[in-house]
């Protein structure tokens, strides 16, 4: 499938590179941006990307406190360009966006995020959205219901072809049965997906999963900790 933005993570496979870095305005990073340039300068990284939080239009006003606001968005964009230029001679620094997929609201959304010159979107699903409520994936899951339904959220995000990686799709806590997870999550429609791994000591099992699977389809995986 061709992605809306041109950009593949393939092509800095031999590079240290950190492709999943936020910002204050999303309401829980701390520091400024040249901060992380120079530092990731400092520690011998070659690419940099941001990909803070993603602005959204939900529904009635309603103002997440996890993320930018869309007013802020076009200071996140001048910011991110100006570093680029600036450090162009010294590191390589991406613009780019962590989102959910919430369909309904994502069309408008995504609408808005095209007028800027994004690099990539991270695919991150912390949340199911439904009926203008946030439920959040790291819940001790037991049922096939929730499990089916955050398998095809990814999916159907996938399909829209405006992201370019995945980001920790581990998240999902789903303690039930063994067979049931393990049926949904080898049902990977996306083969050729990069997939961008964020994990924690508590998601080994699911790592392995991932791990496994990545290696048998030749998918690149991105660890951070």
């Amino acid at each position: 499938m061709k992605r809306y933005f041109d950009f593949d993570m393939n092509d800095y496979k031999d590079k240290k590179c950190n492709f999943h870095s936020h910002t204050v305005r999303c309401q829980h990073a701390v520091g400024e941006e040249r901060e992380y340039v120079e530092e990731a300068i400092k520690e011998g990284f070659e690419v940099i990307g941001f990909s803070d939080h993603s602005p959204y239009l939900f529904k009635n006003g309603y103002v997440s406190r996890i993320r930018m606001t869309m007013y802020q968005l076009e200071d996140y964009v001048k910011t991110i360009e100006a570093l680029k230029k600036e450090y162009r001679e010294d590191i390589t620094i991406f613009l780019a966006l962590e989102m959910e997929y919430f369909p309904g609201i994502f069309e408008p959304t995504i609408e808005e995020i095209r007028q800027y010159p994004m690099d990539y979107l991270l695919l991150a699903q912390h949340f199911f959205y439904e009926n203008e409520s946030f439920i959040s994936v790291r819940q001790n899951w037991t049922d096939e219901m929730h499990l089916k339904s955050y398998v095809d959220l990814l999916t159907n995000a996938l399909d829209t072809g405006y992201f370019n990686m995945v980001a920790h799709p581990d998240i999902v806590n789903f303690t039930g049965d063994e067979a049931l997870y393990t049926k949904y999550m080898k049902n990977k429609k996306h083969e050729g997906q990069r997939v961008y791994l964020c994990v924690c000591e508590q998601w080994r099992k699911l790592i392995w999963d991932w791990i496994s699977w990545a290696k048998e389809k030749m998918v690149i995986m991105k660890f951070v900790c």
